[in-house]
């Protein structure tokens, strides 16, 4: 079963999905936060790779971030209980 990421790349499901949307979450919040900092390391800056708007916390106490970890995570969560156990979450 494939699932889709954020940056719209189609992966495999593991068998351990819940593990893979664990390293999911790091790794989108990796680009997130590379982004957010790029300005300030004088690199490209680019395009946003997340879902939302991405503060850093500075206005929101973390919201964004926890959205961008959902947006990350639940493709894979979903995909997993749909292939497990023959039902979406709802």
């Amino acid at each position: 079963m494939k699932v889709q990421r954020i940056n719209g790349e189609l992966v495999e499901l593991e068998d351990d999905w819940g593990a893979q949307a664990q390293r999911e979450v790091e790794r989108h919040l990796e680009a997130c936060w590379d982004w957010y900092y790029a300005d300030e390391e004088g690199l490209e800056v680019g395009d946003f790779p997340g879902v939302t708007m991405f503060c850093g916390g500075t206005n929101c106490s973390r919201t964004c971030e926890v959205n961008e970890m959902l947006a990350a995570a639940l493709p894979f969560i979903t995909a997993g209980v749909l292939r497990d156990h023959g039902v979406v979450p709802g």
